[in-house]
């Protein structure tokens, strides 16, 4: 992701619905992200919204489950 730096970030997906449904907090050491996300089982087929955020930066990504 462009603009990703050093600090404290927090990865959040939302469901279809606009509600939170998982989170992880996330600490980036470099320019880049060198971390994996495991998603919990009980998330139902659907579409979600990915976002990594911090006080300076946010990029959201959409994806589905099927």
């Amino acid at each position: 992701l462009d603009g990703v730096v050093p600090g404290h970030y927090t990865a959040q997906v939302f469901n279809s619905g606009g509600q939170l449904v998982w989170k992880k907090e996330l600490i980036i050491q470099t320019n880049f992200i060198d971390d994996y996300i495991t998603l919990p089982g009980q998330l139902g087929t659907g579409i979600y919204d990915l976002q990594l955020v911090n006080p300076d930066f946010r990029s959201k990504k959409i994806f589905m489950i099927w």
